[in-house]
């Protein structure tokens, strides 16, 4: 659990130790256990989009991280058939780990997710690619010459008609370059 919970919010690999170091040392001091058997594994991830069915999802540890890799292969495939806009990923399994904590950002309640990154990077790309994977409609603005205040709030009427009074689920993905008044963020940080 600190692994996925602590852990996911580190990035830097001698924080990564660090934290490593603790975990062994309280297991073994504090429980009596030998740490290499409670961590049989070097990646530990948890999801709930290995089986299609959203109804019969169930949260759980991916002991096979292979498996893992081609269900999302799978889901990436199915979302380029769908969409006109294909994505021409390669999931290499920190892309596969980054998109099953997108999954589960996105399907808790009120979900939301900071995902910073030089550009290129997919950020959108594995957002957009989570939000199919949890069968989320993915919303984004469109800024135009003319975009204001009046257009953003009415995109976000949409948005909140579809996810409040429909029922379904949304996901809405906004970037830095859609920043066009500083005023957009007051709605932005309402919305979280």
């Amino acid at each position: 659990e600190i692994q996925r919970i602590f852990g996911d919010r580190l990035t830097d690999h001698g924080d990564l130790g660090w934290m490593r170091t603790q975990i062994e040392t309280h297991v073994v001091g504090d429980f009596g256990m030998v740490a290499d058997e409670v961590f049989a594994s070097e990646r530990l991830v948890f999801a709930s989009f290995m089986t299609d069915e959203i109804d019969n999802r169930v949260y759980e540890e991916i002991a096979d991280m292979n498996q893992m890799k081609e269900k999302i292969e799978e889901y990436r495939d199915n979302y380029n058939e769908v969409n006109t806009i294909t994505m021409p990923l390669v999931m290499f399994l920190d892309a596969c780990e980054h998109c099953a904590r997108i999954c589960r950002v996105l399907n808790q309640p009120s979900g939301n997710v900071l995902l910073l990154g030089v550009g290129g990077s997919g950020r959108q790309s594995l957002s957009r690619l989570s939000a199919y994977t949890c069968q989320y409609i993915t919303m984004m603005i469109v800024i135009s010459g003319n975009y204001g205040m009046n257009e953003l709030k009415a995109d976000l009427q949409a948005m909140y008609t579809k996810a409040g009074v429909k029922d379904e689920g949304v996901m809405f993905l906004f970037t830095d370059g859609q920043i066009t008044n500083e005023k957009f963020l007051v709605y932005i940080n309402d919305l979280l």
